[in-house]
């Protein structure tokens, strides 16, 4: 039986390291099955504290009470794809667009930008935003979306975000998390 039978537990690029780091230590069986076991507790120690920063939470919170909820749906029955965003404190809705036949990522990434123009038009808005798609997140925050769709909304939406870069840094963009909150006060409501 091989020093490395438990290398298959972790991805290929720790992988690499744990076998130098083996080797160079000459270590036993017994103390590189530990190494490893620590290499992979490191590993997802590493995930969660990721996924922790990228929900913007490291406790749990409270249901938010103040902010703007994002929410985009997309219905293959109807081919229609739509967003809108709905303010946490009067739950009134602030928007609501339909974009044709794109994806549900797209209408999120959508509505969190439109969101970030409502609260430039309006000052006195709360400057966070929430939203339950973390990919529509990323988006934002890279300033770049990931979309092999490409049309004139995303377009203009990236450049929008690159060229108000200054002006929107404090903006908040958080996830709203779905398990301990229930749905988005913007959710459509079609599952």
């Amino acid at each position: 039986m091989s020093t490395y039978d438990d290398l298959n537990l972790l991805p290929p690029h720790l992988t690499v390291a744990v076998i130098l780091k083996v080797d160079r230590l000459a270590l036993t069986k017994t103390e590189s099955i530990t190494c490893i076991q620590l290499r992979v507790h490191y590993y997802f120690l590493h995930l969660f504290v990721c996924r922790q920063a990228l929900y913007g939470r490291w406790s749990k919170m409270k249901r938010p009470t103040v902010g703007i909820a994002t929410d985009g749906a997309h219905s293959t029955k109807e081919r229609l794809t739509r967003y809108r965003a709905v303010d946490h404190s009067s739950v009134l809705e602030l928007f609501n667009y339909y974009i044709g036949s794109k994806t549900n990522n797209i209408g999120d990434f959508l509505a969190i930008v439109e969101a970030v123009k409502y609260i430039l038009r309006h000052p006195e808005a709360p400057r966070i935003i929430y939203s339950d798609s973390i990919t529509a997140i990323t988006w934002y925050r890279n300033k770049q979306t990931a979309s092999s769709r490409r049309c004139e909304q995303l377009q203009l939406a990236e450049i929008f975000l690159k060229v108000m870069a200054a002006k929107i840094e404090d903006i908040q963009v958080l996830h709203w998390d779905n398990r301990e909150w229930g749905e988005t006060p913007a959710d459509f409501g079609n599952k």
